[in-house]
């Protein structure tokens, strides 16, 4: 089971707690922001709950309703480890988490600002009111990872801080910080359909950029720019994802986004995002390399030695559609 589908299946169990029922309705986008997915992720969380119906029989069934989805677990559901965890302590960290992931959606989407939203508008989606809301706002801005805008007719406008940004770039750490619910994910008995391996052991299945495209650069004929040793970044990069040398990717991807600006003649990989003519959903992908890899790779290279390590899985720096568009844009640039 995929990393992405094991966020949903723990969210998934922290409602079925909450529900005390088999069966119950959330509304799908509290689903995918507790999740730590994107808003307009629909179609993937489809795919993960068909999954886990035909796959790994953990549902009897799922209807998407408008803006809900009706959940409908069966006996293989896995059970909570612990029989003495506490409901409340369950419906609050849900609720910190998907208003902090909310944040870190609206900073992506804002192009890596301090992008504001007003955390009490989501009060119908997580069951609650407007007081609740600010209770854990506030309890977020005591841990530094929100900061008040200002006040909005009485209601929480909040922007999320730098510790707010890297905790939500890690989803592991997000859900260790976040989620009060521990949870067993057992894999499928060997007669049953082979499931995908777990995070830890995840492998890229295939090159993390296609050997076509470092051809097609390989045969550009540019006068005004070596390739080289962009070429060879990209080889580098796929001989790291074969081994799964996760801290090699990060900062080979770092060092392609840092070499790769004056193609575009701008200076800065920022630049390049802002002032460069993408549509909207590739300067959205451009972003992700900005932001989210920018920030992964600064903290596997500069965080100091800790007490107790934990290894990042390949899914943190599974970038490959954007490195895609990227040197894609590249390509058409240079040919």
């Amino acid at each position: 089971m995929n990393i992405t589908s094991q966020y949903v299946l723990r969210t998934l169990a922290e409602l079925v707690v909450l529900n005390e029922s088999k069966q119950f309705t959330v509304y799908s986008q509290l689903l995918l922001l507790a999740s730590t997915m994107r808003e307009d992720d629909h179609s993937k969380l489809k795919t993960v709950l068909d999954e886990f119906v035909k796959e790994y029989s953990l549902l009897s069934k799922f209807d998407y309703a408008d803006d809900k989805i009706i959940i409908d677990i069966s006996e293989n559901f896995p059970k909570p480890n612990d029989g003495s965890y506490d409901p409340e302590m369950i419906r609050h960290k849900l609720i910190r988490r998907t208003l902090l992931y909310k944040l870190y959606q609206t900073y992506l989407m804002e192009g890596g600002i301090h992008a504001s939203f007003t955390l009490a508008n989501l009060a119908s989606i997580l069951n609650s009111d407007k007081e609740e809301i600010l209770r854990h706002v506030q309890y977020l801005e005591d841990e530094y990872y929100v900061k008040y805008a200002y006040a909005d007719g009485g209601m929480s406008t909040t922007h999320i801080t730098n510790p707010g940004v890297k905790l939500c770039e890690n989803r592991m750490n997000l859900f260790d910080e976040f989620s009060a619910l521990s949870l067993t994910i057992k894999e499928n008995d060997a007669s049953e359909k082979a499931p995908t391996s777990n995070s830890l052991n995840e492998r890229f299945n295939s090159n993390y950029v296609s050997e076509e495209r470092i051809k097609e650069l390989n045969q550009a004929n540019n006068s005004k720019y070596d390739l080289s040793k962009l070429t060879q970044l990209l080889k580098e990069l796929n001989s790291s994802a074969k081994d799964m040398n996760v801290y090699a990717i990060a900062m080979i991807l770092r060092s392609i986004i840092d070499h790769i600006p004056p193609i575009f003649d701008l200076n800065t990989f920022s630049e390049v995002v802002n002032n460069y003519g993408w549509s909207k959903s590739n300067k959205e992908l451009m972003s992700r390399l900005e932001l989210s890899l920018r920030n992964i790779a600064d903290s596997y290279l500069h965080t100091k030695i800790k007490k107790k390590e934990i290894i990042p899985s390949p899914t943190q720096v599974d970038f490959r559609p954007e490195i895609d568009v990227l040197i894609s844009e590249i390509l058409s640039i240079v040919k």
